[in-house]
C-alpha cells in the first residue's frame, strides 16, 4: 500500500466497529483467523509483545460452529509490533 492509500485506508475506516481489526491487520501481517482467535491473555502490554498461540476456525460441516484452535502448522510465534499498535489494544481492553 502507498503512503497515501493507507492514510486514506485509516481515514475510512475511523470509527467503524470492526476499525481494531483492520488497524492490527495492516500494522501485523497476522492472518485473519489469527486476528480473530486473539484473547487478551495473548497481549503482552510490559513486554509489548502478542503472543499469536490460537486462531479461529471453523467445522468443516455445513454451518458448522466455530471454535479457538492451534495456529496454522502448530507453531506458537511472539510477535513485536509497533507501539501504536499496542497503544490501540491497550485503549480497546
Amino acid at each position: 500500500m502507498s503512503d497515501d492509500t493507507l492514510t486514506a485506508f485509516l481515514n475510512a475506516i475511523e470509527g467503524e466497529q470492526y476499525e481494531t481489526i483492520f488497524f492490527i491487520d495492516v500494522f501485523t501481517g497476522m492472518r485473519q483467523s489469527e486476528i480473530l482467535g486473539l484473547t487478551w491473555d495473548c497481549v503482552d502490554f510490559d513486554a509489548g509483545t502478542i503472543s499469536i498461540n490460537k486462531q479461529l476456525k471453523q467445522e468443516r460441516k455445513a454451518k458448522g460452529a466455530y471454535y479457538l484452535g492451534p495456529p496454522k502448522h502448530d507453531k506458537t510465534r511472539k510477535i513485536k509490533p509497533a507501539g501504536m499498535v499496542m497503544d490501540r489494544l491497550k485503549a480497546r481492553k
